[in-house]
Protein backbone atom coordinates (compact mmCIF):
# COMPACT_ATOMS: atom_id res chain seq x y z
CA UNK A 1 0.00 0.00 0.00
CA UNK A 2 2.97 2.32 -0.27
CA UNK A 3 2.68 4.94 -2.97
CA UNK A 4 5.63 6.06 -4.98
CA UNK A 5 7.11 9.37 -3.85
CA UNK A 6 7.45 10.50 -7.45
CA UNK A 7 3.70 10.04 -8.04
CA UNK A 8 2.83 12.04 -4.94
CA UNK A 9 5.29 14.77 -5.92
CA UNK A 10 3.77 14.93 -9.42
CA UNK A 11 0.22 15.23 -8.03
CA UNK A 12 1.19 18.00 -5.62
CA UNK A 13 3.03 19.89 -8.39
CA UNK A 14 0.04 19.57 -10.75
CA UNK A 15 -2.35 20.75 -8.02
CA UNK A 16 -0.18 23.79 -7.27
CA UNK A 17 0.06 24.72 -10.96
CA UNK A 18 -3.72 24.49 -11.33
CA UNK A 19 -4.17 26.60 -8.20
CA UNK A 20 -1.83 29.32 -9.49
CA UNK A 21 -3.60 29.38 -12.88
CA UNK A 22 -7.00 29.72 -11.22
CA UNK A 23 -5.78 32.51 -8.94
CA UNK A 24 -4.31 34.44 -11.89
CA UNK A 25 -7.58 34.03 -13.80
CA UNK A 26 -9.57 35.23 -10.80
CA UNK A 27 -7.29 38.25 -10.46
CA UNK A 28 -7.98 39.21 -14.10
CA UNK A 29 -11.73 38.76 -13.60
CA UNK A 30 -11.77 40.95 -10.51
CA UNK A 31 -9.43 43.72 -11.68
CA UNK A 32 -10.16 43.44 -15.43
CA UNK A 33 -7.64 43.45 -18.22
CA UNK A 34 -5.46 46.56 -18.51
CA UNK A 35 -7.00 49.24 -20.70
CA UNK A 36 -10.56 47.96 -20.39
CA UNK A 37 -12.25 50.28 -17.95
CA UNK A 38 -15.89 49.66 -17.08
CA UNK A 39 -18.44 52.20 -18.28
CA UNK A 40 -20.13 54.71 -16.04
CA UNK A 41 -22.52 53.06 -13.62
CA UNK A 42 -26.11 54.31 -13.67
CA UNK A 43 -27.52 55.91 -10.53
CA UNK A 44 -29.88 53.20 -9.26
CA UNK A 45 -31.44 55.41 -6.57
CA UNK A 46 -32.37 58.08 -9.13
CA UNK A 47 -33.93 55.46 -11.40
CA UNK A 48 -36.00 54.04 -8.55
CA UNK A 49 -37.26 57.48 -7.51
CA UNK A 50 -38.41 58.59 -10.99
CA UNK A 51 -41.85 57.52 -12.26
CA UNK A 52 -41.92 54.64 -14.73
CA UNK A 53 -43.30 56.69 -17.63
CA UNK A 54 -40.40 59.19 -17.40
CA UNK A 55 -37.63 56.58 -17.35
CA UNK A 56 -35.66 56.15 -20.54
CA UNK A 57 -34.39 52.71 -21.57
CA UNK A 58 -30.69 51.98 -21.08
CA UNK A 59 -28.58 53.05 -24.08
CA UNK A 60 -27.53 49.51 -24.98
CA UNK A 61 -31.04 48.01 -24.95
CA UNK A 62 -32.61 47.24 -28.34
CA UNK A 63 -35.50 49.37 -29.50
CA UNK A 64 -38.84 47.63 -29.96
CA UNK A 65 -38.85 48.40 -33.68
CA UNK A 66 -35.45 46.81 -34.33
CA UNK A 67 -35.85 43.72 -32.15
CA UNK A 68 -39.30 42.65 -33.30
CA UNK A 69 -40.18 41.59 -36.80
CA UNK A 70 -43.67 42.23 -38.11
CA UNK A 71 -45.80 39.11 -38.38
CA UNK A 72 -48.20 38.81 -41.27
CA UNK A 73 -51.22 36.53 -40.85
CA UNK A 74 -53.00 35.29 -43.91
Amino acid sequence: MSSKPSTLRFEITAALIVKVLLLVGLWFVIFRFPGREPGARPDIAAQLLTPVDLQSPPPDSPTPQSSETPHVRR
